[in-house]
């Protein structure tokens, strides 16, 4: 027994078995981890029946279409669990209404969802217009059978979601509703479903189209990512492209500047060359002007000599001969 299907079971007796020294049937009693036997009111009689013995079995029986009790005989009677189990569950209820005494009642929990659980089969799971289908087929065995209540449960952390029924023969005699204080909806009460409560798809089903919607919002965000990646793969590409060619631009300025580094070395080794000739030039030029003065100074020494006198008139003889 999940922890859901527990906790209304205790909230059924609480406010509906109210009787002292009250009887009670249990269908489907055997003890699969948590029994409804823990909320049994002091004073009160419980028989819980089963296909099978077993922990909270006190009754073995065959068949559950065919309960070895009499007519109203019982002021309770309870099936949590159960019907989901049961081939042929109509027929069970109907020995359900048929041993309940005038102002009892009956309780259901069965899941209106979740995951198989074969025990020994899983064949059926209950949608809100159960309860009144169900009190249709009571009525043809009790006429004053009364649907009190009925709702689906929400889940929070477990995968059930509870079709929970209560039918009375005559007023109820509820002190409280189970659904008021339970989280729930497609809630039946005093003869409608209250509007307020109801919800068109199941739970699980609005689980997988919110799932579903995150989906679609995840691969669109996905997408996003995609076309965003490509398009830094893109810009990747083109910084690459760009610093390829600055780093070609930066190898050509190199190679610029080496040329102009050595070129700038070869003017500087023909400017000293110059610089060198320039200086031997100067020393060369200062050599003629020195001999130059010496030579003049030698011809200042002639001319003014007494001898280049004498022979001045012979020089004029020659001069004329030539």
């Amino acid at each position: 027994m999940h922890k859901s299907a527990y906790i209304s079971g205790g909230k059924f007796f609480s406010r509906y078995a109210t009787a002292t020294s009250a009887s009670i049937l249990e269908i489907g009693s055997y003890n699969v981890n948590g029994t409804l036997r823990d909320f049994q009111p002091k004073g009160s009689n419980w028989v819980g029946a089963d296909i099978e013995s077993g922990p909270g079995v006190d009754l073995v029986i065959d068949d559950t279409s065919a309960l070895p009790f009499e007519d109203s005989t019982f002021d309770y009677v309870i099936a949590s669990s159960v019907f989901e189990h049961d081939p042929t569950f109509w027929s069970t209820f109907s020995e359900m209404v048929r041993v309940l005494k005038n102002g009892g009642s009956i309780y259901i929990n069965s899941p209106s969802n979740g995951m198989i659980h074969r025990y020994p089969v899983d064949v059926y799971r209950f949608y809100p217009d159960a309860g009144k289908a169900l009190e249709k087929w009571g009525k043809s065995i009790r006429p004053e059978l009364r649907l009190a209540e009925s709702f689906i449960g929400k889940h929070d952390e477990e995968p059930w979601n509870d079709f929970c029924a209560v039918f009375t023969l005559g007023k109820s005699p509820a002190i409280q509703t189970i659904f008021s204080d339970t989280n729930c909806e497609n809630v039946w009460h005093e003869d409608t479903f209250l509007e307020n409560t109801f919800a068109e798809f199941p739970q699980d089903q609005r689980n997988v189209r919110e799932l579903q919607t995150h989906n679609s919002e995840l691969q669109t965000h996905n997408s996003e990512l995609q076309t965003h990646n490509s398009e830094l793969q893109t810009h990747n590409s083109e910084l690459q492209t760009h610093n390829s060619e600055l780093q070609t631009h930066n190898s050509e300025l190199q190679t610029h500047n080496s040329e102009l580094q050595t070129h700038n070395s070869e003017l500087q080794t023909h400017n000293s060359e110059l610089q060198t000739h320039n200086s031997e030039l100067q020393t060369h030029n200062s050599e003629l002007q020195t001999h130059n003065s010496e030579l003049q100074t030698q011809l200042s020494v002639v001319l003014n000599s007494k001898s280049w006198r004498i022979t001045k008139p012979l020089r004029e003889i020659i001069s004329r001969l030539r």
